[in-house]
């Protein structure tokens, strides 16, 4: 019998998602591909790369 997902573990599946973005992000700054103080890449490129919905990459700013 599948249980209701619980507050936390909704929380931890988010966490996991900006930090899989956070990490995608400062691995393309190290390798020269987004300049430090230059622009990230648009929602709409963010949310297909990480196969995430919009505002959920908005939450984490």
């Amino acid at each position: 019998m599948d249980q209701p997902e619980t507050s936390r573990e909704a929380d931890m599946e988010w966490v996991g998602l900006v930090g899989r973005v956070e990490q995608d992000l400062e691995r393309m700054m190290s390798y020269g591909l987004l300049p430090p103080g230059g622009w990230l890449l648009s929602k709409n490129t963010l949310a297909k790369r990480f196969a995430a919905a919009k505002p959920s990459l908005e939450r984490g700013r």
